[in-house]
């Protein structure tokens, strides 16, 4: 029953057959992906020792292998299999011979001794290991016959019976292939590693999945093509499936079957629960910190690792809004930390932050503050945190591709707001052209920090949305929403069609504005792009707006001067309100200012002291960024000062200013309120302001 190439063997045939199918085959609605390569059995098998797992797999199939049989070498195995067609607990009784299978497939490459087409030289070395020459070839011509007889009919007991379990011991993913009809099989099980699979849970994230589902096979391998150039760490075997035409035939439905049963987490290839730490910067509070994004974070755990050279364990505040979780133990943010990067780890999750020396970050409310993320929104303000080595480039790159305006933050020597790093803000790129000219002559880790924010599937954004709480996807007339599309590195052409209508779009990470387009009329649109179809209501107004339903029906009556239903507009004399000023409505004021000023008709200014945080809000965990007060009756203007200098003024009511004496700490106040570096309000409130300044002025100069 065997031959004299039998060797001792670190673990028999049924020990292997225990071990792979616990591996492999016990997971309840998983797809299974049967890569036995070099690697994974070293994993299925820790105890044998070295690196010897494959030789121990290919010993323990030679013990029910004759190889003087020829075609019949597997003939012996042909009895196991019909008893447990007969009884069939567990898995057929082949597993070891279908992962040797998968092993000389994930072995084929192109070198001196074989092409990368001659799949059945490399199962004959598998089988054969440290055989000769002679040996190597007489089993490799036996496999020809061998495979299409016993092997084949294997792979196909297999799917069979993973399709009758209904998913107990997973969903089958063997595929047959259209040309290699009989090493198809275990061709389909060596394109996808389990650190790929891994990997796709990130893409799977990135279009999706969990909320939008699954897109069709076509559209699925396309996305993930242009999803692999940007993010180059799939495995090369699943690369260039993606580029074989014949191998992508059997590696969408794979893909598919991933993403359909993917549980809404993106691992580690450890198969640990992977998060994203950001950096945000308050600038107002002047302070910084690290927070875990997502909406599912392990509330209540710890995480413990080094950041920024130093030790630490902080446990996981979660948000009381939002999507972004408290490091509340982590150490204070600074350059070299953001530099060297780092990881945290706690029970079955891993939390990391990416090593950068250049770290864009947007305005984000939830986050309370600028958060950093995978590069650059065009149109959109961003601070860029940027190692001091970097600086004189980066600002070349601003000087050539971004909007006018950006400026250096400055940090104060003794309290930086991220020490070691220079900060630029009001940083916004606007022209498409400019940016990638400039992203053209830049290094690649600082280009990969300065490019577009790329979305990995088709989708509709921006625009101005109306009752999002009510129906997605209705937008205001003139306020269409953006087409965003996949790309990869370079900007390519995509035909779109919208309504039935073909037209040619640049996809570059760049939105591109439906509302520039003519024909779009009120009333349902659809648009269709590399594969996904997206539907949009444009409406002439939002169907929230107009009257309350029972406006104007009650009333104070003239006659009686009491409340009630008035059938008739001569009915209506007004609201009965002698003490009402028309402003008691309660203003809300952020908190954290270092200075508070009412500002009055009359020039004189008041503190707007800030109250205590309510008790309620603190005995829960909760922090409020406002609070409210009242107006005080002269007042004109609220204004506050905060760590980079004064905000805008807010203005209360629309008095026209009457100034006397003003007192030094008023002018003090005015002073720096009216001075060249002064922020303005807004246009609605300018001309109102620029009298208060004149009044101001011309009382100073008394």
């Amino acid at each position: 029953m065997s031959t004299s190439r039998q060797a001792p063997a670190e673990l028999g045939y049924n020990e292997w057959q225990r071990l792979l199918a616990e591996v492999f085959f016990s997971r309840p609605g998983t797809p299974v992906v049967f890569f036995a390569a070099d690697d994974e059995l070293e994993r299925v098998a820790p105890e044998v020792p070295g690196s010897g797992a494959a030789e121990s797999l290919a010993h323990a199939v030679l013990s029910f292998v004759r190889l003087t049989d020829g075609g019949n070498m597997f003939a012996s195995l042909r009895g196991l299999r019909a008893a447990w067609r007969s009884h069939p607990t567990g898995p057929p009784p082949t597993l070891p011979v279908l992962a040797l299978t998968v092993l000389a497939a994930t072995r084929m490459r192109r070198d001196t001794q074989a092409s990368a087409a001659n799949y059945y030289l490399r199962m004959a070395q598998a089988l054969l290991p440290g055989g000769d020459a002679g040996e190597v070839e007489t089993a490799r011509f036996s496999m020809l016959h061998a495979f299409e007889r016993d092997v084949v009919p294997m792979w196909r007991e297999l799917h069979d019976w993973m399709c009758r379990s209904d998913g107990e011991f997973g969903i089958s993913t063997v595929r047959s292939h259209p040309h290699w009809t009989n090493i198809g099989y275990p061709l389909s099980q060596a394109l996808v590693r389990a650190s790929d699979k891994a990997l796709l849970t990130r893409f799977f994230a990135a279009i999706g999945v969990a909320d939008r589902g699954v897109p069709a096979e076509a559209a699925l391998l396309s996305y993930l093509r242009l999803w692999a150039v940007r993010h180059q760490t799939l495995s090369d075997t699943l690369r260039t499936a993606l580029e074989d035409e014949s191998l992508s035939a059997m590696l969408a439905p794979i893909i598919a079957g991933l993403a359909a049963s993917w549980d809404g987490h993106v691992v580690t290839p450890e198969g640990r629960r992977h998060l994203d730490v950001r950096l945000v910067l308050d600038l107002d509070d002047w302070q910084g910190q690290w927070v875990l994004a997502g909406a599912m974070q392990p509330a209540g755990m710890a995480l413990s690792g080094r950041v920024g050279g130093r030790e630490c364990s902080t446990p996981v505040k979660p948000p009381a809004f939002g999507q972004y979780a408290t490091l509340a133990g982590a150490p204070v943010p600074t350059g070299a930390a953001v530099e060297e990067g780092f990881r945290l780890h706690g029970d079955g999750v891993t939390a990391e932050f990416h090593a950068s020396r250049l770290v864009a970050l947007r305005q984000d409310a939830e986050a309370g503050g600028w958060v950093s993320g995978d590069g650059v929104e065009p149109y959109s303000e961003l601070l860029l945190g940027v190692h001091p080595e970097l600086a004189a480039t980066v600002r070349a790159a601003l000087d050539q591709a971004a909007d006018d305006g950006w400026r250096i933050l400055q940090q104060p020597p003794g309290e930086p707001l991220l020490e070691g790093f220079v900060i630029f803000r009001k940083v916004r790129f606007s022209d498409r052209d400019k940016l990638n000219e400039a992203l053209a002559v830049l290094p690649g880790h600082m280009k990969r920090a300065l490019r577009p924010v790329v979305t990995a599937r088709p989708r509709l954004g921006f625009g101005l949305p109306l009752v999002r709480s009510v129906a997605q996807g209705c937008y205001l007339a003139g306020g269409e929403p953006d087409l965003l599309l996949p790309v990869a590195e370079e900007p390519r052409q995509v035909i779109a069609v919208l309504d039935g209508v073909s037209q040619e779009f640049k996809a570059s990470g760049f939105p591109i504005p439906l509302s520039v387009l003519s024909g779009i009329e009120p009333g349902e649109h659809r648009i269709e792009a590399d594969g996904e179809s997206l539907r949009f209501t444009v409406l002439r107004r939002s169907p929230a707006e107009g009257p309350a339903a029972g406006t104007g029906s009650l009333s104070w009556k003239a006659d009686s001067g009491m409340l009630a239903a008035s059938p008739s507009p001569a009915g209506i004399c007004g609201a009965n309100a002698p003490e009402c000023t028309g402003d008691t409505e309660p203003l809300l004021v952020r908190r954290g200012a270092s200075e508070s000023w009412w500002l009055h008709r009359d020039g004189t200014c008041t503190q707007a002291p800030e109250p205590a945080p309510a008790p309620v809000l603190a005995s829960v965990g909760l922090q409020s960024m406002f609070y409210e007060t009242d107006r005080p009756e002269s007042a004109a203007w609220l204004v506050q000062k905060r760590r980079l200098g004064w905000g805008p003024p807010i203005l209360l009511r629309r008095l026209a200013p009457e100034f006397r004496r003003i007192t030094p700490e008023a002018s003090r106040v005015w002073a720096q309120l009216t001075g060249p570096a002064a922020p303005a309000p807004g246009d609605a409130e300018a001309g109102l302001w620029a009298l208060y300044a004149r009044a101001w002025r011309l009382a100073h100069e008394r």
